[in-house]
């Protein structure tokens, strides 16, 4: 059996966007949360940087996550979150549990 991956994308975005980003995660992760292979997705905003966010993903595998963000680019979904970041995301797979 394959290990699931869990996935961290961590992005900051500019001063006074925050609003239109949270609108912008509420309106997409429900349909993430119902994407094939998904187990979860939470999003969270620093406790002291008000423009940084990161969510936090569990998928069936990296390949799995990897399609549904080729999903994402390909329909358009992701292009109005661009110009409210202050630089590019920064995702990491983080594939072996521990504990």
């Amino acid at each position: 059996m394959t290990e699931s991956a869990t996935i961290t994308l961590s992005i900051t975005h500019l001063p006074g966007k925050g609003g239109a980003v949270d609108d912008f995660f509420i309106s997409i992760l429900p349909d993430t949360r119902k994407y094939p292979g998904c187990h979860f997705v939470h999003a969270y905003r620093h406790a002291t940087d008000e423009n940084r966010v990161i969510l936090i993903e569990e998928w069936d595998s990296i390949a799995a996550y990897e399609g549904y963000f080729a999903w994402r680019q390909s329909s358009g979904t992701l292009a109005p979150l661009g110009p409210l970041l202050a630089g590019p995301p920064q995702i990491d797979f983080w594939a072996h549990k521990i504990s």
